[in-house]
């Protein structure tokens, strides 16, 4: 083997290493992205329900308590007669 032909596949190591290098990031972020996909779904009906019953400073809303109370009284009414 000549110096060019060892010149050669030492190239040729270096980008096959350096494709599974990106080959391996890639994936990575794929899995980092549907985790953080996945919160945000969760979180994201953590805060509907949040929205309903209070404000921005985190105040009751006397109309969202209200729904929760007449929904009460709408499901014992329907269970007891």
């Amino acid at each position: 083997m000549s110096i060019e032909e060892k010149k050669e596949s030492e190239s040729e190591k270096k980008q096959s290493q350096s494709n599974e290098e990106e080959h391996i990031s890639e994936e990575e972020d794929s899995t980092k992205a549907d985790k953080k996909t996945e919160g945000k779904e969760s979180s994201g009906s953590n805060k509907d329900w949040r929205k309903f019953f209070f404000d921005e400073d985190n105040n009751p809303k006397p109309e969202g308590f209200l729904a929760l109370l007449l929904a009460g009284f709408t499901a014992y009414y329907l269970m007891t007669y």
